[in-house]
This record gives C-alpha cells, structure tokens and sequence, in this order.
C-alpha cells in the first residue's frame, strides 16, 4: 500500500508537473518575464552551462525547471527584479524539451526546445543577405532549398532586428523570435549563415541554432562601445553629431542596441562578414576587430578565449581606382592571424566578371560552407577536412622567373594553364596578366611572364576586382598575396 502510494503522489506531481509545462505562456506573465533568446523553438548549446535571465518581483524568488532532467534550479530576483540562473544542458538530440519558470504564483514556459550547437552570425550587408537576395542581388541554388524536407529542426535561427541605441539594451527590442528552417522562413534567414549551419547540421547529425545580427553598411565601429571608440580618438562621438552622419556607419550604436541584448546567450563561437563599409574608414581595422572580438568573447563570459572567431574576406567588387580594398584584406588577414582561436575563410575566386560592381555576388553557398569547413576541422574533431586556403610565405626571383613558396597546397594545385588573377611587372610598373604558371615539387609556384624580364613585383587577386581561379586539389581558393623585389 505504502509503495502504491508513493507512486499515485509521484504520478501525481509528474502530471502537474507536465500540466505547468502545457499551459503557461512563454515569455511574460504579469511581473515574471524571460529574457529572449529564451523562447519558444530555441537552440540550446549541448553539455554546457546556459544561462537564463529575466525578471520578477523584487526580491522573489524564482525557480526554473528543466524537462531533459526534472532538475529545480532556485535563485532570487535582485532589488531591481532582475534574476538569472545557470543550467546545465544535455547531450545534442532531436528530443522536443520544455523549461518551467516559476515565481511568486506566476507561471512561464517555454517549448519546442532542442539542444545542438549554437553559433553568432554577425556583420554588416554580407551577413544580413536573406536567402531570397536583394533587389538584382539573387542567391545562387535558393529556389532549390525551398523544396527540402525536413529542415524545421535541423537547422533553426534568431534574428535580432536592427536597433541603434545610444545606451546599451538589455532586452531585444525587434525580432520575429526563432524560426525553423522551412519555405515559409527561408526567404529571410542569412544566407551565409545557413548554409553555414547546413553543413555542420549534415557533418555532425544535431540540431544547428544560429542568432543573427547585422546590420547593412555597418562599420567595425558600430559593433564597439562608446568608451572603447574614445580610445583610438575615433569621433566625434555625440548623439547629436551621430544622428546627423549617414545611418549606414553610426558607431557604437548596434553594439548597444543588438549585440548587449542577447550577449551572454550560451554558444559555441561566432562567424562574422563584414569589412566592405571600412574600405575608406581603415585605420587600425585590424587592432579594433581584435579588439572587438575580446570584449565580445568577455561578454559572453569566455574568459579564457576558447570561442572561436571565424571571419570572411571581403569578396571582389570594384571600390574605386586606387583599390582601396586591398588594404582592408590585408587588414582582415591581418586580424586573423593576431586574433586567438581565429581564422579567415578566402573569397577571392567567387565573383563572376559581371558582378565587377555588385557588392553582392551570388555565390554565398560557398562562404558558408568553407565558414562551416573550419569549424569541423578545428572545433568538432574533423581533422581530414580540409579548412585551410593555400597562402604565399615567401617569394624570390630566379632570372625571369618568379618563385612563391605556398602553403596548404601539398598535393600541388588544380591548373597549370588559364590562370587568372595572377600578374607581374617589370621596372616600368606596368602589370601584365601570367596565364601559366607551374607548381613544383617542392610547393613552389614558378611565374614566368613573356613581357616582363626583370620582375620587380607578382601578386595574385590583390585589386579590388581581379577574381582568380588558382585552388587547391581539394578546391580552397589560393589567399591574395603581393611581393616586391629589391635588386642591388
């Protein structure tokens, strides 16, 4: 009798229990609210600690329960209600899981949980492109994506709608909250973004969550807080003056308005498009990413730098005469190699003759996925993928050859004949196409160019609208490179 009890009191309080989880409404409830992204279809990053925030009554108290594990986590609101607590988060499946929030009588839910890998997508216009493209800006292979069944749990995205504020946000002002990979939503979604969550969702068989938030025309700066910026002398920095500049280059206003909002937001690491609107704007780039990256990674409470930073170069596109892009590739190549836990995924062979002025070329399937590339490799235990594009270390001239010493390219190239992207001068400056070019045994590019007999600088890619086509054997682009030779 004493067992059949204690089971009808435990079938009992399991039944109410599911009952609270069924009927309460996410999000808020009188004085009780969840901080988003906690809501309902979210991602959660497996085997960690996710914290959850929101707020109750002044000093009430708040208990969160988990569906994965029947765990009760307790905690109290602060003078202000503000209240937060860490829970600890199950191994990756395609389990639907709940979470109950409970505070001084009132109930919250949130359903439809999975747990996966979470990443932050962030930039300027690169990043922000839906699926759907722009305006005489299309996505290449978006129509077929449409027809894929299945993709609901797969893959799953936040987007943080664009917000400038002056004073950082605690609460994310604009979004339609998370929506699941399917025809009705893929219109919307990043397309760098989910191609890159694509990929790891086919490599790794888990539910991918990626928050999203960029900004079209954003700076490096628009992405730094206010005290940061006063440091480097950037300016000027007044509301006033801010609200007078151009809406597509505001500083510190998206890092209040986006990115405080949702910081803290347990996730694996970040991958990041930006850098076309700091062509003209590129003092110390590389110093403020790198800077950006650690207060970010501080923000979500990395403190030892583990979250990796992957970011994309700016793709060809013809800024002005002067190539002024190159400076900024250097930079972001730069940025890369100084940055902990960094990498670069090269763009220079994606844009096609036509898209010389298009800023938005539409092959973004291939950002993605070579974004995704690093990650499995250096993240998720994929050591056979191949992440890495082939980069010049050093060059040398042998008569009227030119040698460059490659990397990431042990099993030697794709083309010897048709090279594009690749030139020469001589000592009047003048730069002629190379077509040919040898790769040798010992990982040495060999350029020889009919018209130049004295080679006084190579470089590949390195204009703003020069697209090559020198990969590897497993099809990664050769990174831009320029030497210059001093004779005696």
């Amino acid at each position: 009798m004493n067992h059949f009890l204690s089971f009808c009191k435990a079938s009992i309080a399991a039944t109410a229990l599911l009952l609270a989880f069924s009927f309460c409404t996410p999000n808020k409830s009188g004085h009780l609210t969840i901080k988003e992204p906690w809501s309902d279809g979210m991602v959660l990053q497996q085997n960690a600690s996710a914290l959850i925030r929101g707020k109750a009554l002044p000093q009430g108290k708040v208990i969160v329960t988990t569906s994965w594990d029947r765990k009760k986590y307790a905690t109290v609101a602060d003078d202000s209600g503000v209240w937060s607590v860490s829970v600890n988060t199950p191994s990756a499946s395609y389990d639907k899981h709940r979470v109950l929030v409970k505070s001084e009588g009132e109930l919250l839910s949130i359903k439809d949980i999975l747990v996966g890998e979470v990443w932050i997508a962030g930039g300027q216009s690169n990043m922000e492109m839906p699926l759907a493209g722009y305006f005489n800006s299309p996505v290449e292979g978006y129509e077929e994506l449409l027809t894929l069944p299945g993709m609901e749990d797969k893959v799953r995205m936040f987007t943080v709608g664009v917000t400038e504020s002056f004073e950082p946000l605690m609460d994310v002002a604009k979004t339609t909250g998370w929506k699941g990979a399917c025809s009705s939503t893929l219109p919307q979604m990043s397309a760098v973004a989910f191609f890159f969550a694509q990929t790891l969702s086919e490599s790794l068989d888990v539910p991918i969550g990626i928050i999203s938030m960029a900004r079209g025309g954003s700076i490096v700066e628009s992405w730094l807080p206010k005290e940061i910026l006063e440091e480097y002398g950037f300016g000027p920095l007044d509301e006033e003056s801010i609200l007078a500049s151009s809406e597509w280059g505001r500083p510190y206003v998206l890092y209040n308005g986006m990115q405080r909002c949702v910081a803290g937001y347990t996730a694996k690491g970040f991958i990041w498009y930006q850098g076309c609107s700091n062509v003209r704007c590129n003092t110390l780039y590389a110093d403020k990413l790198e800077r950006m990256v650690s207060l970010w990674r501080s923000d979500w409470g990395d403190v030892e730098a583990k979250m990796p930073f992957y970011q994309v170069e700016i793709m060809p596109y013809q800024y002005g005469d002067d190539d002024p892009g190159t400076i900024i590739r250097d930079a972001q190549h730069q940025a890369a190699r100084q940055i902990v836990n960094g990498g670069i995924v090269v763009t220079d062979d994606l844009a096609r003759p036509h898209e010389r002025n298009q800023v938005h070329p539409s092959n973004k399937r291939p950002v993605g996925r070579r974004l995704a590339y690093l990650a499995l490799n250096r993240d998720y235990g994929f050591s056979s993928v191949n992440c890495y594009s082939p980069e010049a270390q050093e060059a040398w001239v042998e008569g009227d050859m030119v040698c460059v010493k490659l990397s990431y390219a042990q099993n030697g190239l794709d083309r010897w004949e048709g090279v594009k992207g690749l030139e020469v001068c001589g000592e009047d400056g003048v730069f002629y196409p190379v077509s040919e070019a040898l790769y040798d045994w010992d990982h040495v590019l060999k350029i020889r160019c009919e018209k130049v007999k004295r080679p006084v600088e190579v470089r590949y890619c390195y204009r703003d609208f020069n697209p090559g086509n020198l990969h590897n054997t497993v099809g990664l682009p050769v990174a831009p490179f320029r030497f210059r030779f001093r004779f005696e």
